[in-house]
């Protein structure tokens, strides 16, 4: 999962991304935030995104498919 935030804005809100074409049963890992989910659990509730603050923040996150 590849995000940028264009401009930084005072007091922005957090940020969640939704991943869409998982297989829901399957269990994912994100290395990068020390996670473990299912897929269904993933594309449903979003992934939550704490950005530093500055503009044109980039971030890429690996999904690795460990369980069907």
């Amino acid at each position: 999962i590849a995000m940028m935030r264009p401009l930084c804005m005072p007091n922005d809100e957090n940020i969640r991304i939704y991943p869409r074409g998982l297989e829901e049963d399957a269990v994912y890992q994100i290395s990068e935030l020390g996670i473990q989910k299912s897929g269904s659990t993933l594309m449903r509730l979003g992934i939550a995104v704490d950005l530093p603050p500055g503009d044109f923040y980039t971030n890429t996150y690996s999904l690795i498919k460990i369980e069907t």
